[in-house]
């Protein structure tokens, strides 16, 4: 595909969706009793095309940039809200920058707040990706969202992104007040990476005894590093989310793979014991190579007696909610997950 026609491309995404749907009749994708979204399946031929480097070529940097592209690109905003303040919370190597969200026609009074880590392989994504989510998640729920921009690898390796999620967990928890929060509401969340900092945070503060999140939106969540799962075999390539791109993200956050593979505050599925986890929201996408990790992480909760609801977006990929200004899909992940988080606070 040369420019001109990723250009196309990308106008035809403007295009109301049965205009896409048209355009690839009698070829739709389909894998697993799921038919992939004709906008999604025409994102990843624009995406398998515009990712001309290889991981070997590619740098973080460049990385980066791809990211905040498509999410500017395809994630539609800026919804409107209340408020948008840009701040500072402490963190263990000093201030991190957040941004904080107040919904529009919101209440008197104290709100409940999400605290969001973002997505992006632990190495990508910062506030400004995530801008347009937490925008239409404050909306929806009714609350505040205060997003965290953790230290990011290579630069910073694990567990730095844990530490600092915790650290800005605990801001919230003993000095939300001071921004507005109710501080006896609080949830967790995230999507992929960011997602996965959020079952660690639970399950470390649960872990030391501590007050932590009275819920979890976990948005495709990592959870496991074995990448055993159907999901992996199914979706290993050319659906955005590839297992080449997921084994560069994770040598490139730990120092030493196999070594700390295993470790929880990396792959929580290994933690024994469970039953002390908040309520959660878990979301996937039917063509994600995380897919199936996240649905096992929602059994396991049940299995251990933690209210769990669990919903795929069948036709998605991996990102969807970044995309939402192109897949219908996005806004309702989001509205879906706005919604819980209200019924969990008003619970």
């Amino acid at each position: 595909m040369g420019k001109l026609a990723i250009v196309a491309g990308l106008l035809m995404l403007k295009l109301p969706a049965w205009v896409s749907a048209l355009w690839y009749l009698g070829r739709r994708t389909q894998i697993d009793g799921n038919t992939l979204d004709a906008k999604a399946q025409l994102i990843c031929s624009v995406v398998n095309r515009v990712r001309a480097s290889t991981t070997e070529e590619i740098t973080p940097e460049i990385s980066r940039t791809q990211l905040a592209t498509f999410s500017k690109v395809l994630g539609g905003g800026p919804t409107p809200v209340d408020d948008v303040t840009d701040m500072t919370v402490p963190g263990p190597a000093g201030e991190m920058p957040a941004r904080l969200y107040r919904p529009r026609n919101a209440k008197s009074g104290p709100l409940p707040i999400l605290v969001f880590y973002h997505g992006g392989g632990w190495i990508q994504g910062d506030i400004d990706t995530h801008d347009e989510p937490c925008r239409k998640i404050a909306n929806a729920s009714g609350g505040l969202v205060l997003s965290i921009y953790y230290r990011l690898a290579p630069e910073h390796k694990f567990p730095a992104g844990v530490d600092d999620c915790l650290a800005g967990f605990r801001w919230v928890r003993d000095h939300g007040n001071e921004i507005g929060a109710d501080t006896n509401h609080i949830a967790v969340g995230g999507d992929s990476a960011g997602s996965n900092l959020s079952i660690v945070v639970c399950q470390e503060l649960a872990r030391l005894g501590e007050t932590g999140p009275g819920f979890q939106l976990l948005i495709y969540p990592a959870t496991d590093a074995r990448m055993q799962t159907k999901s992996y075999d199914l979706f290993d390539d050319g659906f955005f989310l590839t297992r080449e791109r997921i084994n560069w993200y994770l040598h490139l956050y730990l120092n030493d793979f196999e070594a700390q593979k295993t470790d929880t505050r990396f792959s929580p599925v290994y933690t024994e014991d469970i039953s002390n986890q908040p309520p959660a929201l878990i979301i996937t996408a039917g063509f994600d190579p995380l897919r199936d990790e996240g649905k096992l992480y929602h059994e396991a909760l049940l299995a251990a007696g933690v209210s769990s609801e669990y919903k795929q977006f069948d036709g998605m990929i991996h990102g969807f909610i970044n995309m939402a200004g192109t897949l219908s899909d996005g806004v309702a992940a989001l509205d879906l997950s706005g919604q819980r988080l209200k019924e969990a606070w008003q619970n």
